[in-house]
């Protein structure tokens, strides 16, 4: 059998017929649609969308086939989300700037609760844009998991540090359970 690529999905079209598709090609094809200059998005910060389509199909849904109008509808959303740039800053929480900022002290402890005060406070929205999506954007995780971890360089402690922040992460917003909050974790 032939190994699937790392970053296409076997797409159901509405007239039955299957095939892999590759998702930088169909990103790339939105960001046209959507006016957008590709090289506005940094390489890095594409790599991150198409992986985060793919392991929400993937490991979250857990599907081996996605029909065709899911995909594409979940992609414009998220591009239009990160082009229009509606977040500004309080859309967003640097992981490494907590972590920084926590104290000497048993700093990894408040560097989690912090964490999750500031979920709390940007899950809940204001009264007025109950109905909207809100999308909030996690960076410098790479950063902080080598800083919590104690390292200059990546390890493997630092890769379970950092996985011990995004199940943590996970499990918090699971106990909010906002209704649309739309999450994207970038390292």
């Amino acid at each position: 059998m032939i190994q699937l690529h790392s970053q296409a999905l076997v797409v159901c079209h509405p007239d039955g017929r299957m095939e892999p598709l590759d998702l930088c090609s169909i990103m790339r094809a939105l960001l046209i649609q959507a006016k957008a200059p590709i090289d506005s998005i940094e390489p890095w910060i594409f790599e991150q969308m198409i992986d985060s389509i793919v392991s929400y199909f993937r490991r979250d849904l857990e599907t081996g086939t996605v029909p065709f109008s899911q995909i594409l509808e979940l992609t414009q959303h998220l591009i239009e989300d990160f082009m229009n740039d509606r977040l500004g800053r309080s859309g967003e929480i640097d992981l490494f700037e907590v972590a920084h900022h926590a104290g000497d002290a048993a700093f990894e402890l408040d560097f989690y609760s912090e964490v999750k005060r500031l979920l709390v406070e940007r899950a809940m929205p204001p009264k007025e844009e109950e109905s909207k999506s809100m999308p909030l954007r996690i960076i410098g995780l790479r950063r902080c998991a080598k800083f919590l971890a104690g390292r200059r360089r990546w390890s493997k402690r630092s890769s379970e540090v950092r996985d011990e922040i995004l199940s943590y992460i996970r499990e918090e917003v699971a106990k909010v359970k906002p209704e649309n909050l739309a999450l994207v974790v970038l390292s």
